[in-house]
């Protein structure tokens, strides 16, 4: 049997997003959690990182909400996944809006690591297929629509398992809430992230909030179990509440 963690969407650098340094009391909290998850979950085979590890420069927002400079974000980073008790570190490419490639910080980070790194992963385990891949189109209706996106990559893996193999487990990002669907024969899970409400999620009103959060996959040959662990910023780290 082998054990897998998978996180997604760190976003380390942004003012809202996971750090060791705790300079607010959103990334507080988040550190927290990130320490409770290295403590419950114990020693892994795998950690897939799914993208988006670094939040980059933010060029288009002229560097808006961005707290540490390439380097720095690498190297904490790094700092935080090496928490992990972990045998093998697997990551994918994040959004190019956040971190560009060749080479990408994404890329370093897992680099670093002696992992293994690519824009998509087929990850085979015991006789389980995973396909984990960051970027999955995200709903402008929120909460509505929100598993439309996933169920729609389960079918289009469908329509291709003839020339690219079944998958067992499908896994996407890049969208900070957390949902999943499946059939009998496969599981699609849009990960929970790791970055609190920033300016882009205010933007969109009440559509949708962060889910913060992990997962740990038992394997055992061709069968699996999975949990989920998603954690909810209280009101008062979502809003600022103004009384009049």
């Amino acid at each position: 049997m082998k054990r897998i963690l998978v996180v997604s969407d760190l976003h380390v650098g942004s003012k809202w997003g996971l750090t060791s340094k705790k300079d607010n009391s959103v990334q507080r909290r988040l550190f927290g959690w990130w320490r409770e998850m290295v403590d419950e979950t114990g020693s892994v085979d795998a950690c897939i990182v799914n993208g988006d590890i670094c939040d980059g420069l933010n060029r288009k927002e002229e560097g808006e909400g961005i707290e540490m400079d390439a380097k720095d974000q690498i190297l904490e980073a790094v700092d935080l996944l090496e928490r992990v008790d972990c045998k093998k570190f697997y990551g994918t490419q994040g959004t190019g809006y956040h971190t560009k490639k060749n080479p990408s910080m994404d890329w370093a980070v897992i680099h670093s690591l002696k992992g293994v790194f690519d824009t998509e992963l087929a990850l085979t385990i015991e006789k389980t297929r995973f396909h984990v891949a960051h970027k999955i189109g995200v709903s402008g209706s929120g909460q509505m629509y929100h598993g439309t996106p996933i169920s729609k990559e389960m079918m289009v893996a469908s329509l291709n398992r003839e020339q690219m193999g079944k998958f067992d487990v499908i896994l996407r990002g890049h969208a900070h809430y957390f949902f999943y669907t499946g059939s009998k024969s496969t599981l699609a899970v849009i990960g929970p992230c790791w970055k609190g409400r920033d300016p882009y999620a205010s933007a969109n009103s009440l559509k949708w909030n962060p889910d913060i959060g992990w997962m740990l996959f038992e394997v055992d040959g061709d069968s699996y179990s999975w949990e989920h662990h998603i954690k909810k910023l209280d009101q008062s780290e979502l809003f600022t509440e103004q009384r009049v």
